[in-house]
């Protein structure tokens, strides 16, 4: 029995010593569990001050949005605007409000705008809640915004309670599993050799080819079943959702930067819509033009059923160019 004991203790002794190690190396590397805006950032840091203008998103943005066409807009429009596309595959709401301010705490980003995706608060699979990706942005606060915001959602179903369920059981796991440093290990390993290597242009845009030809039906569906749940009122905002945001807005307005959010094509739901809609007209595109606008939903113009090709992404890019040339002359106009 005594041995037994002595095992367990030595154990124990290695497994706290090994999370200790791992709590003074992870930190060095703030994004280490997201590769590709790890990457992109590090190719930037020592530049920030040379851009004025960040775009935040998953794929949907780092394969819809280029930098390069859009300050060219700018430029014909006698507007002095320098991007970079940080957008990472994978990246939802949460993990991106950890980025910004992670960028606004660690960076002297100033005097900028930051033009970031709407994205619905997700749980996590099963299958993912011991990945690196998930667990490094992790945190109390996070786990806190969780817990507020399941206790606001609008439960009207069976179905809707175990989904708040399991996004707290998802999310708590997902926190344990940050303070023990477990799941961490790919953490440390080298991404010389990864596939998603400079995957990007030197702005951080990464063009798709036409993967296989596109259904048109299913593009379409984005923008007529968008136009339906955008015209109808059938679902309450969520309250800690609108808090977070406000709090992300009001923090970056402390370094004068402006947030923005950006509509991409999506099966949006009731709840996201009636989200959308509580944001301040000034930090959102407006989304009748969004919908409206033909060219992002021909299927001409997707690499696949969830990002455009090189083609859909100049349009896209060039309509929010536009929005965002709208909403500073509104906001110029405001100041007089």
């Amino acid at each position: 029995m005594k041995k037994f004991l002595n095992k367990i203790l030595i154990f124990s002794i290695i497994l706290f010593v090994f999370n200790l190690v791992l709590g003074f190396i992870l930190p060095i590397r703030t994004y280490y569990g997201n590769e590709m805006f790890e990457q992109k950032f590090s190719s930037i840091k020592n530049d920030l001050n040379d851009y004025n203008l960040y775009f935040f998103g998953s794929s949907r943005i780092v394969n819809g949005i280029n930098p390069k066409v859009f300050d060219s807009v700018m430029q014909v429009n006698d507007r002095d605007i320098n991007s970079y596309n940080l957008g990472s595959y994978g990246t939802w709401f949460n993990e991106n409000i950890f980025l910004i301010n992670s960028i606004l705490n660690d960076t002297s980003i100033k005097d900028a705008t930051f033009m970031i995706e709407f994205q619905q608060v997700m749980s996590v699979p099963w299958e993912k809640i011991d990945n690196h990706k998930n667990i490094y942005y992790q945190s109390s606060d996070n786990f806190t915004f969780i817990l507020n915001y399941v206790l606001d959602k609008d439960i009207r179903t069976f179905r809707d309670f175990l989904i708040g369920v399991h996004y707290i059981f998802s999310y708590s796991i997902s926190e344990t599993l940050n303070i023990f440093n477990l799941g961490k290990l790919k953490g440390l390993e080298s991404y010389s050799h990864s596939k998603e290597s400079k995957k990007f242009d030197n702005k951080g845009f990464f063009a798709i080819d036409s993967r296989k030809e596109m259904n048109q039906i299913t593009i379409s569906n984005y923008q007529s079943k968008g136009v339906q749940l955008f015209q109808a009122n059938e679902s309450k905002s969520n309250g800690a959702f609108e808090k977070k945001i406000n709090e992300i807005i009001k923090k970056a307005q402390e370094r004068n930067i402006s947030i923005i959010f950006i509509l991409t094509p999506k099966n949006y739901t009731k709840e996201m819509v009636a989200n959308y809609k509580t944001l301040p007209s000034e930090n959102k595109i407006d989304y009748e033009k969004f919908l409206d606008q033909t060219s992002l939903f021909e299927a001409a113009n997707w690499g696949d059923h969830t990002h455009f090709n090189f083609q859909g992404a100049q349009y896209f890019t060039e309509f929010v160019a536009k929005e965002f040339l709208i909403l500073n002359r509104n906001e110029a106009s405001e100041n007089k």
